[in-house]
């Protein structure tokens, strides 16, 4: 039984590595080390694993190989979509994100980004983000519902009625 993980978790590790070295590859013109995967037993025999570069454990490097991770498992996988947040490109640099963006456009599947300040960011991620957008939202009647759940309304702001309001 063991054996069949060990084989099982070599086989997933090696699938998952050799398409993360491709994505890397993309984004850097093959010039940094990829981010690789390790599977392995813990002292207690349980299954453990290690993730990311030795090397480099920076913010933007993490982030950075947490989007190729998932879009590595996204593209081997029958994965239908994959969702990431605003919150991991804000450390990355421009390019890598215009090549990221390229490997979203051409996964062949559906992959919902939360993003904003786009205009930050290079023309190229700028104009895909707005091209490919399903729904923008902003603030002043472009939220989700068309109005902000985090704005107290007149009654909770603590204001005082005046007496020309309560005739």
């Amino acid at each position: 039984m063991e054996d069949a993980r060990k084989s099982q978790l070599d086989t997933v590790q090696t699938i998952i590595n050799q398409e993360m070295v491709r994505m890397n590859d993309f984004i850097y013109d093959g010039k940094q080390y990829a981010p690789e995967i390790k599977f392995s037993d813990a002292k207690n025999g349980n299954p453990k694993y290690t993730f990311g570069c030795d090397w480099n454990s920076g913010t933007g490097e993490n982030y950075k190989n947490l989007i190729i991770f998932d879009l590595s498992v996204f593209k081997t996988t029958e994965l239908p979509f994959i969702v990431h947040d605003s919150l991991i490109f804000k450390n990355i640099a421009d390019l890598p994100i215009d090549k990221i963006m390229q490997l979203y456009v051409n996964s062949g599947k559906q992959v919902f980004i939360s993003f904003d300040k786009h205009k930050a960011f290079t023309e190229y991620t700028a104009k895909t983000v707005y091209d490919t957008r399903v729904i923008e939202l902003h603030s002043d009647g472009g939220e989700l519902f068309g109005w902000s759940w985090a704005k107290k309304t007149e009654n909770e702001s603590g204001e005082v009625p005046s007496e020309d309001d309560e005739k």
